[in-house]
């Protein structure tokens, strides 16, 4: 009986579902980020957080914890557990990062999400907040290119764009309402709270015509743009940034704008890798593109490790950026430059006139071509870490 019932839970997947071991670990205190000034006075008490996961599955746990401190932290992961972590050499120092807390969303074994909230200081201090989602079953990042088809990248920024109006057009309607109510009252009421709520409604009518505009030319956002989350329910919950500006935030009630689309509405919508993950479909090979993965490879002989992003703004050519390390030294290098049709042409960070620069090709499984600095020029190629 007992190995009915164990090769029944093998079989239906609950044994391997088991949740993913996530730590907090702070950012040890330097003396050099004195220099830096008051925004990192709160470093010294662990201000600036990040996850670290640990797994039977060393592969999974790793290729996680890479993704996140180069993404996050613009770093190679620790590679050992523990309760603070150390900015690497060469790491750029997050100076204008005057806090940084982490909220597990999701870790079901199927699913590992973060939510990964700043506070950012310049001339002034705002508010981040971003996620990221991991294949517990693999570590891979989930991507929107990754989940949705192309049907649903068309469709989910038109819906989100119907969101925004539906929430603006209810919010210029209450603030009506109470202005209505207000002005019944005359004199009785102070002239700084009538001001106060025709500013509400008109930065609100501002940002509905803004809207409304999109969707008569058809100028959708890109839903690169758009932050999502994966919720156990097995939707998807899309969140576009707030329409103020820093100056008018106080006045805009709206704020950030969600669309949650349900299941059910999704499966049209969702590659087959996006309906295994999310609607427990059955499974797939998981997608092989590159961007926002960790890449594993080699410069000549040496072995080395990267992650690149990509950005698109209209039609332009994509922009890439991205941080490689040698895998003996772990010293992260930045990277920047740009993708033309198939080709990758990238560049060290700096003014150094050593910094090399790479010519690589687009491939299904990663990339291939040709790094060259120090008077030399040597083949390179990177392939999605597993």
């Amino acid at each position: 009986m007992r190995v009915i019932v164990l090769f029944f839970l093998f079989c239906c997947g609950v044994a391997s579902a088991q949740p993913l071991q996530v730590g907090l670990r702070s950012m040890a205190w330097n003396p050099r980020f004195a220099e830096f000034g008051a925004v990192t006075s709160a470093w010294a008490n662990g201000a600036i957080k990040m996850p670290y996961v640990q797994s039977d599955k060393a592969g999974v746990a790793a290729r996680i914890n890479e993704a996140l401190y180069l993404r996050h932290m613009g770093m190679p992961a620790p590679l050992t557990a523990g309760k603070t972590f150390a900015l690497a050499d060469g790491a750029e120092v997050p100076a204008s990062t005057a806090s940084q807390e982490v909220t597990i969303l999701r870790n079901d074994g199927r699913i590992l999400s973060f939510q990964i909230d700043r506070e950012g200081c310049g001339a002034y201090c705002e508010n981040y907040a971003e996620t990221v989602s991991f294949d517990a079953r693999t570590g891979r990042v989930i991507t929107l290119e990754d989940v949705l088809n192309a049907h649903g990248r068309a469709e989910i920024p038109k819906r989100m764009l119907e969101e925004r109006i539906r929430q603006y057009r209810a919010q210029i309607k209450q603030l009506q309402q109470q202005l209505k109510a207000l002005r019944t009252k005359g004199k009785a009421v102070a002239a700084d709270t009538v001001d106060d709520l025709e500013s509400r409604v008109s930065l609100n009518e501002t940002c509905l015509e803004e809207a409304q505009q999109k969707q008569v030319s058809k100028a959708w956002d890109l839903v690169d743009f758009l932050r999502f989350e994966l919720p156990a329910e097995k939707g998807m919950v899309f969140t576009s940034g707030r329409c103020s500006n820093h100056a008018s935030r106080a006045l805009d009630d709206v704020g950030d704008v969600s669309l949650t689309v349900a299941a059910q509405a999704l499966d049209k919508m969702l590659t087959p890798y996006g309906q295994s993950l999310i609607l427990d479909a059955p499974s797939v090979q998981e997608p092989t593109t590159v961007f926002h993965q960790v890449l594993h490879g080699k410069i000549g002989a040496i072995a080395i490790t990267a992650l690149l992003t990509s950005s698109s703004y209209g039609a332009g050519e994509p922009s890439i950026s991205g941080i490689y390390a040698y895998n003996k030294y772990r010293k992260p290098i930045a990277l920047s430059g740009k993708q033309v049709g198939q080709t990758l042409s990238l560049q060290e960070a700096g003014d150094d006139k050593a910094r090399a620069s790479m010519t690589l090709q687009l491939g299904q499984t990663g990339l291939s071509g040709q790094w060259e600095g120090n008077h030399k020029k040597l083949p390179m190629t990177l392939l999605v870490g597993k």
